[in-house]
């Protein structure tokens, strides 16, 4: 939008969308409206006035224009470490001085000073308050933040029947969130229900796509996230499928792409419960329904990434929800609220077992139940091979919180003393705070992790 108040983005979408035939003649200042450098526009050979002779012409201009804005706003890259450190800082603590920031940093006070005037140049940072005098006893500190509206990141996560989204700005708060039931069998209907979703999220939500730093994508199964490649999927039915590359030329933004679990524990790293107290080492895991149970290691405060091939993959895939539902009846009879959703839809979630075990439902207590024991056998052959300092567990299964201290943990403990008769530290075992988003929020670390990690690590 510029200083008399057009948008000049959503003038050519409306014109998109009128007749076949126009003529169209308008000053765009791209300079000043997205505030791309001279260079960029000379090497595309863009120039302030464009005519349009036909809608043709438009949608070719139209989405030349928008590969501009994808290229200048793509990646915020920030290569300079110290930079990065700053901004990491600030993204944890959330408002900061200068003088804490470099006790922190352990930066010197006058190196902070330039970084700080560097970052607001560049309109990454900003003002939040001027702060009280009575530390310094002097001038009031200015306190400094992350500039929230610098841009959003959009985190998606892909199951076989439904689309989770997480958005957060960024200074790293989420600003919306959201689930979607489809159908993702395929390439195709992936592809498409994503960009549904992606439209969907941004009209909801109010934020223009030129804002979007970048999308990322996390799905179960075997990922080449370097080139952007989907290996293998048999849960989306998915083998050598360049992702990456389809999903940007759909959406014209850049795109990120990742395995569930890896996505997950980046979350949990990234986006702690207490900043001042996270484990070096971490797995997590996520439960859907009818799902592999992924599997996500960060070890040493790095993710784990095997030479080749997928990671984590040792543990059994939960059993079929029908199995346990029709020995449930067995016991109890069919004359239950789960039982009698199945008959009408022939399919039943975690998330339905859940919602009717609150009701008094006793088949869906003795399948959760069951689910608690079959997870509780997976995490006893975990802490037999690594024991980690913080398991952490996310997906359908996390909405059932009452599953770890009634049935999880006390399995845990009595197997645990079977198998080690000496002394034996348990690890830290928690449902995710984001519930059945916690992947979608560890896809938007994904980016987060590229954006202020310390280029001399790689995660």
């Amino acid at each position: 939008m510029d200083e008399k108040g057009i948008n000049y983005h959503n003038l050519i979408e409306s014109h998109i969308n009128s007749i076949n035939t126009i003529e169209i003649i308008i000053e765009i200042d791209i300079l000043n409206i997205y505030k791309i450098d001279k260079k960029t526009l000379d090497k595309l050979n863009v120039f302030y006035y464009y005519v349009f002779n036909s809608i043709n012409e438009l949608i070719k201009y139209y989405n030349l224009l928008i590969n501009i804005i994808k290229s200048s706003m793509k990646n915020i890259e920030i290569k300079n470490r110290s930079h990065r450190q700053v901004l990491n800082t600030l993204r944890i603590h959330k408002e900061l001085s200068g003088v804490q920031l470099a006790q922190i940093t352990g930066l010197q006070p006058s190196t902070m000073v330039y970084i700080l005037r560097s970052l607001k140049k560049s309109e990454l940072i900003e003002v939040g308050r001027i702060g009280s005098s009575y530390i310094t006893q002097g001038k009031p500190p200015t306190m400094w933040r992350l500039a929230s509206k610098k841009g959003y990141i959009i985190g998606v996560e892909v199951i076989p029947h439904q689309i989770r989204i997480s958005v957060i700005d960024f200074a790293s708060n989420i600003n919306y969130q959201n689930f979607y039931n489809v159908d993702n069998s395929g390439i195709d209907h992936i592809i498409a229900n994503i960009k549904k979703c992606v439209d969907e999220t941004c009209n909801e939500s109010s934020i223009l796509r030129e804002k979007i730093i970048g999308i990322a994508v996390a799905l179960p199964g075997s990922v080449d996230k370097k080139n952007g490649i989907v290996n293998h999927s048999d849960m989306l039915d998915l083998k050598n499928v360049h992702l990456k590359k389809k999903l940007e030329n759909e959406l014209n933004l850049s795109v990120l792409i990742e395995n569930d679990a890896n996505a997950g524990v980046l979350g949990v790293k990234w986006f702690p419960e207490n900043v001042n107290n996270l484990p070096g080492n971490i797995i997590y895991l996520t439960i859907n329904t009818d799902s592999n149970i992924g599997s996500g290691l960060v070890f040493d405060n790095k993710l784990y990434q095997a030479t080749s091939g997928p990671t984590g993959e040792i543990l059994n895939q939960l059993p079929h929800i029908e199995k346990w539902m029709q020995k449930g009846e067995k016991k109890f009879g069919s004359d239950h609220l789960i039982s009698k959703q199945f008959k009408s839809t022939n399919f039943v979630s975690l998330s339905d077992v859940i919602r009717h075990n609150t009701t008094g439902c006793l088949v869906s207590d003795f399948i959760l139940k069951n689910i608690g024991q079959f997870i509780s056998d997976e995490i006893v052959r975990i802490i037999g091979f690594v024991n980690p300092d913080l398991i952490v567990i996310g997906g359908e299964i996390s909405e059932a919180d009452f599953l770890i201290d009634n049935y999880i943990l006390p399995t845990i403990e009595a197997k645990v003393k079977k198998i080690f008769p000496y002394k034996f530290t348990l690890p830290t075992i928690a449902f995710s705070c984001f519930g059945i988003h916690s992947v979608s929020i560890g896809a938007t670390a994904v980016i987060v992790n590229e954006l202020f990690l310390d280029n001399d690590h790689s995660d």
